[in-house]
């Protein structure tokens, strides 16, 4: 059975979801991998299961037929790429200088590689990275540039294609050396782990792409260059990627003439290894590299400078059969390369989400649109539903599936397109189109899994209170477990509804349940304890809204019981400071609005949240929400000195700050004290005579 691989989701806060599905509908199986890491790579693997790789190294392998994660594993490389080889019996696991590489059942890591070590020859030795080893900052760093584009596998090799200079070990000389290729592949032979470096043996422009998109088999490889030549547009010339093409320019509509923009160059990797361009099409004369078939121009320096390039590479002046450089252009920017199982010919995916088909000796297939994206617009193609992440994938049966993962996918035939030469347009009511996942679907397993359900027997205040006690036990088995990507959620579940977190708190303090006071303190006590907090650490409600995990909770807590600023105190202590301001302003703001300031803690705690917000780089004012303007009816001028020095000694104390950060604080708070009034001239004396008054950064 066919099975495909959806992902859903990943934004902030959302570490992604999983849809496997069959071609019959209905066969949706949403599974959540990761709870903290995007979903960096995934893919099928063997006949029925698929990989996830996320950002930061977990792996795991997913059955289809039940949705269930069969196996968990860690790799050391982040924001990787992974190939499946050996029948669907290992991965590898690589990014531009590590490889890794895994065994599928049991799930487990063989091989980590990183060093390049001379070994016979032309050949090398790929060295295992081992982890007792220790770093040495003044040894050259070890380049090994495996890119992350996908490599293939012919019989027990695998190829990657690099662009970067390589760096060998010399174990006689215990150094690195330089080998000087700058772009070509490794063929790497996977019984004894050997390498052999294969070069590229020409250039044809500056401003290369890598040579990548290697075919199955491993004999052909593609390479992009973009802004090499001229595009010309009557006696306007544009360079692609620097202007705009018009929707209506002839290439929108092929007729067989050659055009110059995007270029894509088809490389042969012969047996013995030596890598050149393909001879497929006659070359180009220099005034059409310059100007374009219809265009008369004089050539500028570039142009003759991209001519002589050609010249050079070919060996001499007699070009049109040189056996070397095979040119086919294209409008638009390529997106991607896929080849064909059998390797007749490739198709280029446009980021227009259109296609071509272009065969091995340079024949080109008509431009093929569909109208479910795409509808014409003055002669030309424009988009009319933008696919972000289009993605070709050819099916057992030898049709094609083209599409995305959030707007769904058509299956088309390409043999009927294989005699067309102008434009398709294929409609709506011709292609086999299957939709996206419901959201529905993905939604609700999304809200099964990231949300903590406490239960809630009804809304009495014993059960309230009860569930809020077993919250502070769940809280005390371990916060980290219930974190998703950067989200903590709380809901409560009642014998017929649900409550969520703000619903439940809202009117824990709207119904004055102070009965809830103890149990409410002892739940986010234990939160706290279990987070470590800052950036980054800190669990949100709402990301997006600034809102941290729990507020609710402390909200609550401050209406039913207005002196609980050490809770508060404590929160605060452990928030992003760079991001999250809800609890400072908006919290306070309305603390402050309803019971106003009338004791000593009052003004040290609205000192403290001046001075917590300022450590988190927001510009608060001293007399925020009237803290200078009540403080006199409250305290003498000599004891809100004090208690200003005591919450800045606790915030120094805590997160550990250098006496300066307070010095500039209490001198913002001496500014604003500046005044006739016996009372702030008083009082900013007592602040001055604090010796981190005069230390500045």
């Amino acid at each position: 059975m066919a099975w495909f691989v959806e992902k859903r989701g990943g934004s902030r806060g959302d570490a992604g979801a999983l849809v496997i599905r069959a071609q019959a509908p209905g066969s949706e199986k949403v599974v959540l991998p990761f709870a903290k890491e995007n979903i960096e790579c995934f893919g099928t693997v063997g006949e029925d299961e698929v990989f996830a790789l996320g950002a930061y190294g977990s792996l795991v392998i997913v059955s289809c037929l039940s949705g269930a994660i069969r196996a968990r594993g860690k790799s050391d490389i982040r924001f990787a790429g992974l190939f499946v080889f050996d029948r669907g019996r290992k991965l590898a696991i690589h990014k531009k200088y590590r490889l890794e590489i895994w065994s599928v059942a049991p799930l487990a890591r063989l091989h980590s590689f990183r060093y390049l070590i001379p070994h016979e020859g032309e050949d090398w030795h790929l060295s295992e990275l081992r982890e007792e080893e220790p770093e040495n900052a003044r040894r050259p760093r070890p380049f090994v540039p495996f890119e992350k584009g996908e490599p293939v596998e012919t019989g027990h090799h695998l190829i990657f294609s690099y662009r970067d200079e390589i760096k060998a070990f010399d174990d006689s000389a215990q150094e690195f050396r330089t080998l000087g290729h700058e772009q070509g592949f490794y063929r790497i032979d996977t019984c004894d782990w050997s390498a052999r470096i294969i070069p590229c043996s020409a250039n044809s422009f500056d401003y290369l792409d890598v040579v990548r998109w290697i075919s199955p088999s491993g004999r052909h490889a593609i390479r992009t260059c973009y802004d090499s030549l001229p595009l010309a547009v009557g006696m306007q010339v544009l360079r692609p990627g620097k202007a705009r093409v018009p929707a209506d320019h002839a290439d929108l509509r092929p007729d067989g003439v050659e055009r110059y923009g995007i270029v894509l160059e088809l490389w042969r990797i012969a047996p013995d290894l030596v890598v050149a361009l393909c001879p497929t099409a006659r070359m180009l004369e220099p005034r059409e590299i310059c100007c374009g078939p219809t265009a008369a121009r004089r050539p500028s320096t570039a142009d003759l400078r991209a001519w002589k390039t050609f010249v050079d590479a070919a060996g001499g002046a007699n070009l049109p059969q040189a056996d070397m450089v095979p040119v086919r252009t294209f409008h638009g920017h390529v997106w991607d390369v896929v080849w064909e199982p059998g390797e007749e010919a490739f198709w280029v995916v446009f980021r227009d989400q259109t296609l071509r088909r272009v065969d091995l000796e340079g024949n080109v297939s008509a431009l093929i649109a569909f109208a479910r994206w795409t509808e014409i617009r003055d002669g030309g193609f424009g988009i009319r539903q933008r696919l972000y992440f289009p993605k070709l994938i050819f099916l057992p049966d030898g049709k094609l599936r083209f599409g995305e993962d959030l707007r769904g996918y058509v299956r088309f035939d390409p043999s009927r397109m294989a005699t067309a030469r102008d434009a398709v347009l294929i409609p709506e009511d011709e292609d086999a189109f299957d939709p996206p996942a419901s959201d529905k679907l993905v939604d609700k397993a999304l809200r099964e899994r990231t949300f903590v359900k406490v239960p809630l027997a009804s809304n009495d205040p014993a059960d309230r209170v009860a569930a809020l006690e077993l919250l502070a036990d769940i809280f005390a088995a371990g916060v980290e477990p219930l974190i998703w990507g950067d989200k903590l959620r709380i809901l409560f579940v009642g014998p017929k509804k649900r409550q969520s977190e703000a619903d439940f708190f809202a009117a824990l303090a709207d119904d004055d349940v102070k009965e809830a006071v103890p149990a409410l303190r002892r739940a986010i006590l234990i939160y706290l304890d279990n987070i470590k907090g800052g950036e980054s650490d800190q669990p949100w409600l709402d990301p997006d809204q600034g809102i941290p995990a729990l507020a609710p909770a402390l909200e609550a807590l401050i209406r039913l019981d207005g002196g609980a600023y050490d809770v508060w105190r404590a929160f605060m202590l452990k928030r992003d400071g760079e991001h999250e301001c809800h609890l400072g302003r908006k919290l306070h703001a309305d603390h402050v609005r309803r019971a106003g300031r009338g004791t000593d803690s009052d003004v040290a705690f609205g000192a403290f949240v001046v001075m917590n917000l300022l450590w988190g780089g927001y510009g608060a004012k001293w007399n925020m929400f009237g803290l200078i303007d009540d403080a006199p009816r409250i305290v003498d001028a000599e004891s809100f000195a004090r208690l200003v020095m005591g919450e800045a000694d606790i915030l120094q104390s805590r997160l550990d700050l250098p006496d300066a950060d307070v010095g500039n604080w209490i001198r913002g708070l001496g500014h604003e004290l500046k005044s006739d009034d016996a009372w702030r001239m008083q009082a900013r004396a007592a602040i001055e005579r604090d010796p981190r008054f005069s230390i500045q950064s």
